[in-house]
């Protein structure tokens, strides 16, 4: 949703990181009308398990940023 609250609060947070202004690039899909979600027709089951895991993929790839930079802070030798 351009000019929404998460697109300003991406800027933000690249601004206050001192990081270069990002571009957003929005793709567009065409799907045939009669394309179902069950891509696996042998296992409609698996489809929905991986349709629906893929949901949660944002929230978990920020959940581990936070892990790893945690870790990463945490058994990093001290310099200086």
């Amino acid at each position: 949703m351009p000019g929404g609250t998460g697109e300003a609060r991406a800027e933000e947070t690249a601004t206050q990181a001192g990081a270069a202004r990002m571009t957003v690039r929005r793709m567009g899909f065409a799907y045939p009308p009669a394309m179902s979600g069950h891509w696996n027709r042998k296992r409609p089951e698996f489809s929905q398990i991986v349709n629906a895991a893929s949901l949660a993929m944002p929230y978990l790839d920020t959940a581990f940023e936070k892990s790893a930079r945690r870790a990463h802070a945490r058994e990093s030798p001290k310099r200086g």
